[in-house]
């Protein structure tokens, strides 16, 4: 599947590539558990931000994948990706809630059955934390403006799940959107990785669209030791 150039995004591009961009820290307060399989992506969230805010329902077709320009360094060569990290926990307490599914039809078919029930139970994990923290490379003013049209984060959002109470957005003097104490912190391509890592690795998508097959490639994946000396 090959990611489409949508023309209403080329002026959009142009001025985000002018941008000053800085090291900044990203705050997403929480006022209810959020439901996490995997990893929050912060490039993934803005991606949703621009789209919402430029575009609205004009990408109507939810299986294509789109390039959307982000406010955001770009890093790499072939496999390059954003300056951006997945969400990072302090504090958090892990529990197993559960989504319940009870549905009622009516089979219309010659056979007999009448009313069709399923009732099952899905167990989820739920993340029970006040802060979201995240990093990048990206402009300030045009992140911090972005970012305030996520009113969730997770999963299960239409339940409750992972609302926003309040994003900050922080100037700070180091670049930590790949690594923060000596730690991967998002999935960097393993042809374009300028460090040594012990960790995992695994096919894995390194820009948004992260369920496009088009951007998957082997990754150092998140929780990777940096064996670097001077980082």
């Amino acid at each position: 599947m090959l990611m489409l150039y949508v023309p209403k995004f080329k002026p959009i591009e142009r001025r985000y590539r002018r941008l000053l961009k800085e090291p900044l820290q990203v705050d997403c307060e929480l006022s209810t558990p959020a439901i996490v399989y995997q990893w929050i992506y912060f490039d993934g969230l803005l991606a949703f931000c621009v789209v919402d805010r430029y575009l609205q329902t004009e990408l109507f077709n939810e299986e294509q994948a789109y390039f959307v320009p982000l406010p955001l360094e770009q890093r790499g060569s072939e496999h390059w990706y954003w300056a951006a990290s997945v969400g990072l926990y302090e504090k958090a307490v892990w529990s197993r809630t559960m989504w319940r599914k009870d549905y009622r039809t009516w089979d219309g078919d010659d056979l007999g059955y009448g009313v069709i029930e399923f009732n099952y139970q899905m167990p989820m994990p739920a993340l029970s934390i006040e802060r979201i923290r995240f990093f990048c490379v990206g402009n300030k003013h045009e992140v911090e403006t972005l970012i305030q049209r996520i009113t969730h984060v997770g999963k299960k959002r239409a339940y409750g799940y992972g609302a926003v109470k309040r994003w900050s957005v922080t100037v700070i003097d180091k670049d930590c959107s790949e690594i923060v104490n000596k730690t991967l912190v998002r999935p960097i391509p393993v042809s374009e990785c300028r460090y040594r890592v012990i960790g995992e690795t695994g096919l894995h998508g390194y820009r948004p669209p992260y369920w496009c097959p088009e951007n998957f490639t082997e990754c150092w994946l998140p929780g990777g030791i940096i064996k670097d000396v001077s980082l």
